[in-house]
């Protein structure tokens, strides 16, 4: 850290300060202080994404350390929650060797990025918690569902449609989110009906 701090007051170099803390983290993603001065470089440089891809990498090689593991998930969410990336962080968890994506689920639920959320649900064959993010979704308050139109609430409910296992059963919701789409929209002739 003091290495880097002498890039960036006294030589003016900050991108240089961020390329040291960055090394540092992927040799000691346990150490706070170093998270903490590299998530505020990276912020000031927009630089998010490295910091996140550094990190998540650094985190993945402690999967013997199951606590220090969750440890640096745990700070390294709270950094990007504090420092406004969360989607980055989101698309890092997802994009991460091994990919991380109970994580991603989570953040793109807290994000109100319900359809990336019920995708990495179904893909993990966990379908009833996608299916909650969505109801959660359809819980919102009022004014937190401007952007929950009839049709991506229509391209969620496919989602969900296409992972049920048993034909009767996805024919019969088809069938109901027909109904809702011809009682709801002005062209029912777009109704989904997929059996």
């Amino acid at each position: 850290i003091a290495l880097a701090r002498v890039h960036e007051q006294h030589l003016m170099d900050v991108k240089a300060a961020f390329a040291l803390l960055q090394r540092g983290v992927r040799a000691d993603p346990s150490d706070a202080d170093l998270r903490r001065e590299a998530a505020r470089l990276a912020t000031e440089l927009g630089m998010e994404a490295e910091l996140v891809r550094a990190l998540v990498e650094a985190a993945g090689a402690l999967a013997a350390d199951a606590p220090r593991q969750q440890e640096v998930f745990s700070e390294l969410t709270r950094l990007a929650r504090d420092g406004g990336f969360l989607e980055v962080l989101a698309r890092g968890f997802e994009s991460a060797s091994p990919p991380l994506p109970r994580r991603a689920a989570r953040l793109w639920e807290e994000l109100g990025k319900v359809e990336n959320a019920v995708r990495l649900w179904r893909e993990l064959g966990d379908l009833r918690r996608g299916l909650d993010a969505f109801l959660d979704t359809l819980r919102a308050e009022p004014g937190d569902q401007a952007a929950l139109t009839p049709s991506r609430l229509l391209r969620i409910l496919e989602t969900l449609v296409a992972s049920e296992p048993a034909a009767e059963q996805r024919a019969a919701l088809s069938r109901k989110i027909a109904e809702m789409q011809r009682s709801s929209m002005s062209t029912p002739e777009t109704a989904f009906l997929s059996a």
